[in-house]
């Protein structure tokens, strides 16, 4: 799993290539709550994520929890639908924060504040 950080003024910008193992979702998870601890709204890039293990929509669940806790905008980009599949296995409501581009992903984010 590679892990690339972008921050902007308004929002935060995770994008996530490679594969997650399971062994990846400590360090991902400690990433997410470092950057929902900073205030800013999040978008996470999975469009060149190959492969998930299926506890990241485990994962996926609390940070979308923490996040609607906190009042931040949390938007998901990702258009492969095995990884849509296999992030929505514990939550289906997460398929409803995402979108197949990041323009208008930026753009939700961005109106929401």
């Amino acid at each position: 799993m590679k892990l690339y950080l972008e921050k902007k003024a308004s929002y935060s910008l995770l994008k996530i290539s490679g594969n997650i193992y399971l062994d990846d979702l400590k360090e991902l998870r400690e990433t997410m709550q470092t950057l929902a601890n900073q205030n800013k709204p999040l978008i996470i890039d999975l469009r060149n994520l190959k492969n998930a293990h299926y506890k990241i929509g485990l994962l996926l669940r609390g940070i979308k929890r923490l996040f609607l806790k906190r009042c931040l905008p949390l938007k998901i980009v990702c258009k492969d639908p095995y990884i849509l599949t296999v992030i929505s296995l514990f939550d289906y409501d997460i398929v409803y924060d995402t979108t197949k581009d990041l323009v208008s992903a930026k753009n939700i984010v961005e109106l929401k504040i």
